[in-house]
């Protein structure tokens, strides 16, 4: 999709990685080209669930219609350790298997990384690269989030090490959105004011786009809002026209 994005936003892009502006955002897709202890991918929201499934619903064929986070909520109230023992099998990264990718991605200046994976492929890729700089590795279920002048990477849903104070599920997150969080105020404030990468998400995860969206839409005349963009294989048509809305590009 290199063809989508015009001179002027090259230009923009490249100029926010090299002065350290830019925020990094990442999803599930990010983490699955590395492969976990048992030698696995790390699995996409649909393949999570399909492993899940069994432990929430033993006697029932898989349901396709039902979401991750509904799954995993049924699943954890059925068998809490075995389904803490799934997601530290499939979540947990064998270092030795992360491509150069990683080093180059990490090893640019960001203002800040989000990510919504309770993985630990950040703290994987710190310990197995020799990075320029290093990474604070941030929870924001537990933590508050450092001031820019600290490299962070805050895992806005907690990290596997939280278990079972994480935030996966349709209740979860509502019991987020009931309370002060400091993560997610953070980011809306960076949202606002930075050049954003997004990778690995197709940017339909309700919690974010609740987020994006309060990016607001801008007044009459000049857009004020930083210009972001999206890394993705492929987008629907509609969805490229909704995000050009809010000034994020393919």
């Amino acid at each position: 999709m290199a063809d989508m994005m015009d001179e002027n936003s090259r230009i923009f892009l490249e100029r926010s990685l090299r002065n350290g502006s830019a925020i990094l955002f990442t999803g599930a897709g990010f983490s699955s080209l590395a492969a976990n202890l048992t030698g696995q991918r790390l699995p996409v929201g649909s393949q999570l669930r399909d492993a899940l499934w069994p432990i929430a619903f033993p006697n029932d064929p898989l349901d396709t219609s039902s979401t991750l986070g509904e799954v995993f909520d049924t699943a954890i109230r059925f068998s809490r350790p075995t389904t803490e023992s799934l997601l530290r099998d499939r979540l947990t990264i064998d270092p030795s298997t992360l491509p150069q990718l990683y080093n180059g991605y990490f090893s640019l200046p960001w203002w800040r990384t989000y990510t919504l994976n309770i993985d630990d492929l950040m703290s994987a890729v710190q310990r197995y690269f020799h990075l320029p700089h290093d990474l604070r590795i941030v929870s924001a279920i537990k933590e508050s989030v450092p001031p820019p002048d600290i490299l962070s990477a805050v895992h806005l849903n907690g990290l596997i090490s939280d278990f079972p104070n994480i935030t996966f599920s349709p209740p979860q997150y509502g019991e987020r959105a009931a309370r002060p969080d400091d993560g997610y105020t953070t980011l809306l404030r960076d949202l606002r004011s930075h050049c954003t990468i997004f990778v690995g998400t197709q940017l339909d995860e309700p919690p974010l786009w609740q987020h994006i969206a309060l990016r607001g839409e801008p007044p009459t005349g000049r857009e004020l809002r930083p210009k972001s963009f999206l890394v993705v294989p492929s987008l629907s048509r509609a969805r490229a026209t909704l995000l050009d809305r809010l000034n994020i590009r393919p």
